[in-house]
């Protein structure tokens, strides 16, 4: 099931408690604040923790522009839904990876000047989680509000514990459908006597 996210923003409140619709454009409900404050933290830290299959795509990064008075010669625009670094290659059969490099300013410097393809986190849209995901974000929301808006400090414990347990099975789960990459050679055969 797709999400938006309000949806998961409103699951996260229903754990505390909150049982009517929120509307989350409030500029004054207390609650609306604290839970629209954390959510992009929360979203882009889980995101950022485990490299999730269904948000880490490869592409190929456009036309380089040439620069001359740094240690590389050129840079690379990184796509704008870019989170976090995974890796780079200069060929699309991840064959020759790309090994020195530098990054900042929403740029990828380097020396390869044909062709760079990216493996990046990207900030998800909402309507691509899985449900082991939304399940995680909606016990991580209520459980960074927990206190502040309840107060409840057993509340606390126990979100704390369940959302400890979706990490994982998140992560379990998101890993068992990850196709494994066979190794091209066999270097231990050879080393046998």
């Amino acid at each position: 099931m797709a999400y938006t996210e309000d949806e998961i923003k409103q699951l996260g409140a229903n754990e505390l408690g909150f049982e009517e619709a929120l509307d989350f454009t409030s500029t004054t409900d207390e609650a609306v604040l604290k839970i629209n404050a954390s959510y992009d933290l929360i979203k882009n830290n889980a995101l950022q923790s485990y490299k999730f299959s269904w948000s880490m795509p490869t592409v190929k990064l456009e036309t380089p522009t040439e620069i001359t008075d740094h240690r590389y010669k050129y840079t690379y625009d990184l796509p704008s839904d870019f989170l976090r670094y995974i890796t780079s290659y200069s060929d699309q059969y991840r064959r020759s990876p790309i090994i020195d490099y530098e990054m900042y300013d929403d740029k990828l410097y380097c020396n390869q000047d044909t062709e760079v393809y990216l493996t990046y986190v990207q900030d998800a849209d909402e309507s691509t989680f899985p449900d082991y995901f939304v399940e995680y974000m909606k016990l991580s929301i209520a459980f960074a509000n927990c206190f502040d808006l309840t107060g409840d400090v057993k509340l606390l414990e126990i979100l704390n514990i369940r959302t400890d347990k979706q990490w994982k099975i998140a992560r379990n789960l998101d890993g068992t459908q990850k196709r494994t990459r066979q190794i091209r050679n066999q270097p231990y055969i050879s080393v046998r006597g």
